[in-house]
């Protein structure tokens, strides 16, 4: 039965919120508790051993910086989902992990939550917190050299936001395999193999734009 259930890492440096976030998983009962880690050099060490299908972390470390690990994790396991766990609700952070691979970004405010968030990300969704999910959709703007058609950038717009190819199907009124057809013609454009690496790619190509964001502060989580 296990093994059919994903795997799950934690990192918080936080004793209490480590325990709090590794209890709620256990107990919820969908999740494989494989190890949890105070900081992410200590996680990047036996990753490979671990073999997560999903990392809860946390950004706020002594040591290796939270957007640096996430690549360092995403290049050590593709595969791997991460999930940011922040205790601020800053964009730019926000783009940031996201841009540097994260699957989704919530406050710990929400952690009574975290399952569902789990869920979600196991059936390919990007959860995101509401307030900067809007800041980030409401602020995207097509640059006029797009690849992408409007419906597209629709479609984008929505996976950005953290929905699922059904609720991408749902919210333009269209069949759940138009959804998959337009999101694989986006990740064929736009030559990327997931969502993470879709939104990355658009952000950082200028494919489209966040207009009300300082673009140094964009341009320091791109680098």
């Amino acid at each position: 039965m296990n093994s059919l259930k994903r795997r799950v890492i934690v990192i918080e440096a936080d004793t209490k919120l480590r325990i709090l976030i590794t209890s709620l998983i256990e107990m919820s009962g969908k999740f494989l508790l494989i190890n949890d880690y105070a900081t992410c050099e200590e996680a990047l060490k036996n990753l490979k051993l671990d073999g997560p299908d999903i990392i809860v972390m946390n950004l706020d470390y002594a040591g290796m910086k939270g957007i640096d690990a996430i690549r360092s994790f995403k290049k050590a396991l593709m595969r791997v989902d991460i999930l940011v766990v922040a205790s601020y609700q800053e964009t730019e952070i926000a783009l940031g992990a996201l841009s540097a691979g994260a699957n989704g970004y919530i406050l710990s405010s929400q952690l009574d939550t975290i399952t569902a968030e789990l869920d979600d990300i196991a059936s390919g969704g990007s959860p995101l917190n509401s307030l900067i999910a809007r800041k980030i959709i409401e602020n995207l703007q097509v640059t006029h050299f797009s690849p992408i058609s409007d419906r597209e950038t629709e479609v984008l717009r929505l996976l950005i936001k953290g929905n699922t190819h059904t609720k991408v199907a749902s919210h333009l009124n269209i069949s759940s395999e138009t959804a998959k057809t337009h999101i694989k013609n986006i990740y064929r454009k736009l030559k990327v193999n997931s969502r993470s690496e879709a939104v990355r790619k658009a952000l950082e190509d200028r494919i489209i734009s966040l207009s009300s964001i300082d673009s140094h502060a964009t341009r320091k989580y791109h680098r």
